[in-house]
């Protein structure tokens, strides 16, 4: 990652280079445990070349997994989106099981600590503000 906090795609090791341009990369323990990541890349794949997230008995720890992924995604989105407005598109989920939503438009508001604090939905030309 750059002083600036965006990521490069294109790595230098002693005289070799690379490019990564669609999957991130784990460069490992060797490396200083680096992960690069292309730009725009939303997934956490990276973290299955860290990880395997098994247990001692082999069982895959899918909570661990998936809590692991949601917190990679919001630590690469906040140290690469440069809008704000782009940034909370990618790190809000998908309302794909919430069909009364669907084509409505909304205000919300962050407080100093990034939790929501309050959430507008627009209503014939005004504007109900709903609790957190």
């Amino acid at each position: 990652m750059s002083p600036t906090g965006q990521v490069n795609c294109r790595r230098t090791l002693g005289n070799d280079s690379i490019e990564v341009s669609d999957d991130a990369l784990y460069l490992g323990q060797d490396h200083g445990e680096i992960a690069i990541v292309p730009k725009g890349d939303g997934s956490a794949q990276v973290l299955t070349q860290i990880s395997s997230f098994r247990n001692e008995f082999d069982d895959f720890q899918e909570s661990s997994y998936e809590t692991d992924c949601d917190a990679f995604v919001s630590f690469v989105v906040a140290n690469t989106a440069k809008d704000p407005a782009h940034a909370l598109k990618r790190l809000l989920p998908d309302f794909c099981g919430c069909p009364s939503i669907y084509g409505k438009s909304f205000v919300l508001a962050l407080d100093e600590k990034g939790k929501v604090a309050t959430v507008s939905s627009a209503l014939f030309n005004s504007v109900e503000v709903l609790p957190a």
